[in-house]
């Protein structure tokens, strides 16, 4: 809207129904975590497609998320990369350089930092207009069938201008992707495969909401470019992960918790300890605090913690869904114990759980989700 004018909008409103309650649903699994060195990205990488690793080339794939092959996306790809001098555009650090410093220059990381994240480098920034207040703060509703119908894609991003950190790793996945990097989105961030010419590879990491932060706060470029290799969740197709998902056969509202984690001693006693916050979570839907994080030391166990909250007036006919959330992800520096809980407002409402694995030949690793059916019919009636 504009001020000072008038702004006409149209709909229609359709007779629905009243439910008895929202429908919340949260959970939590176990990991080990051990500490590796923070993983580069060497100026010596190439882009070189014939040296990718079978495993890897999936991630140079598009998909209806992370849209590499968009023509808007192409487009803002190739003007990115005519700024590279000739000479290096087949250089992977001077590419993902300029995606990463293009992004962190022009697209904005909407935040609400005064009274949700004190300390971090902006404290006074707050946008309750962007989607972030909604997955931040757990107030206010986002509209859409799920949290992937909801954010934007890359293109809708480069319209809109600013995003929350998901949006901005869609976008840089599809832009790296298009230059011929193969890029993964975590939750958030980015994994960026590193070739060498001799042959060795890995991933590493990429954040752009980093870049945008340090960026919009004291001018600089540089953080969140390389880091942690190995992100909690990791995604073995070419389609992202989010914290959790589910599907409405209707747009409707809901609204998140934002995940956080607690850490335990890398001990057994921290173990004995995480399993018992883990029941207590169960039960109460409250996790307890774990230790601080100075006293866990380099090897530490983990929860991981997710939590959405679902409003059933445009829920319509449907009474079965089906609400999931990812597992934490194997990796060389984390392991899932097996150790997993849910907790639901309307336990009544369960029907059945299962986990389900994923895999992608060639892709490595095991993708999986943890299932909760629910029969809304309590809820909603007949």
């Amino acid at each position: 809207m504009t001020a000072g004018e008038v702004t006409k909008v149209d709909f229609e409103l359709v007779p629905g129904q009243d439910p008895t309650d929202e429908l919340r649903v949260a959970f939590g699994s176990l990991a080990a975590r051990r500490w590796a060195p923070p993983a580069t990205i060497p100026e010596q990488a190439v882009i070189a497609p014939e040296l990718y690793p079978e495993a890897v080339k999936p991630f140079l794939q598009p998909d209806e998320y992370i849209q590499s092959d968009h023509p808007q996306v192409v487009e803002l790809a190739q003007s990115i990369l005519a700024e590279v001098p000739p000479a290096e555009r087949g250089n992977a650090y001077a590419v993902a350089w300029a995606v990463y410093e293009w992004m962190s220059r022009n697209i904005e990381h909407n935040s609400v930092l005064d009274e949700i994240a004190g300390g971090m480098d902006n404290p006074s920034t707050r946008d309750v207009t962007s989607g972030i207040w909604q997955t931040i703060s757990g107030q206010g509703w986002c509209w859409g069938r799920n949290f992937y119908d909801w954010a934007y894609t890359p293109p809708e991003l480069l319209a809109e201008g600013g995003g929350i950190c998901v949006e901005h790793s869609w976008l840089a996945a599809a832009l790296l992707r298009a230059l011929g990097i193969p890029a993964r989105a975590a939750v958030g961030s980015n994994q960026i495969w590193v070739q060498l010419p001799s042959g060795e590879g890995w991933w590493a990491g990429f954040s752009t909401t980093q870049g945008r932060a340090a960026y919009r706060a004291r001018g600089r470029l540089g953080p969140g470019f390389g880091g942690l290799n190995w992100p909690v969740f990791y995604s073995v197709l070419p389609r992202p992960v989010l914290h959790e998902d589910w599907f409405m056969e209707n747009p409707g509202m809901w609204r998140e918790r934002h995940p956080w984690q607690e850490s335990y001693q890398g001990t057994p006693e921290g173990l004995a300890r995480a399993v018992a916050a883990l029941e207590d979570f169960s039960e109460t839907g409250e996790a307890p605090r774990g230790d601080p994080p100075n006293t866990r030391g380099r090897e530490y166990y983990f929860i991981h913690y997710s939590d959405v909250t679902i409003n059933l007036y445009n829920v319509g006919d449907q009474r079965v869904l089906d609400v999931r959330f990812p597992i934490v992800s194997d990796s060389p520096v984390q392991t899932f114990t097996g150790e997993l809980a849910y907790w639901t407002n309307h336990p009544e409402c369960v029907v059945r759980t299962w986990i389900e694995e994923i895999e992608n030949p060639p892709a490595e690793g095991v993708e999986r989700w943890f299932h909760i059916e629910f029969d809304l019919t309590p809820l909603l009636g007949d």
